[in-house]
């Protein structure tokens, strides 16, 4: 019997480099470029990908060096408050296996909960968890996306 060899699914993010599949391009640079995802999770939502498919933030440092570079370039241009988020493993909410930035943009008020829940608590000296326990924490969202 003759084995059949299948190929893995085309990288979405290749594709739309390579101008096979469409996206709202908001900026480019030789080495990356800005598209608008396909489900914002806020009204200015951009993802920053570079022109080489890395896997992810580790795969390539020096690659994840530069994309982050283009993505601190796009947010300081935007003038607000953001974070910059990517993800590496679907355990870590990675959907696209093609390294990324979310830049997102904040503002008081608008809803969005990361993924590890509510960030605004921070640990003072008194509530120190004993070594080895675990941080408290607030339950784990899922309106994040890798």
């Amino acid at each position: 019997m003759e084995e059949t060899v299948t190929s893995p699914p085309a990288c979405v993010f290749c594709e739309i480099l390579a101008g096979r599949a469409p996206a709202t391009v908001v900026a480019e640079w030789p080495e990356a470029l800005a598209i608008v995802p396909l489900g914002p999770v806020v009204d200015g939502h951009v993802l920053v990908i570079p022109r080489v498919h890395v896997e992810d933030a580790a795969t390539n440092p020096a690659v994840t060096a530069i994309t982050f570079g283009f993505a601190a370039r796009y947010a300081r241009e935007q003038r607000r408050p953001f974070n910059l988020i990517t993800s590496a493993g679907p355990e870590a909410t990675q959907s696209v296996t093609h390294l990324h930035a979310h830049y997102l943009p904040r503002a008081a008020g608008d809803g969005l909960v990361l993924p590890w829940g509510d960030n605004t608590r921070h640990v003072t000296g008194a509530e120190q968890p004993a070594e080895g326990s675990a941080l408290p924490r607030a339950p784990a969202s899922r309106t994040g996306r890798g």
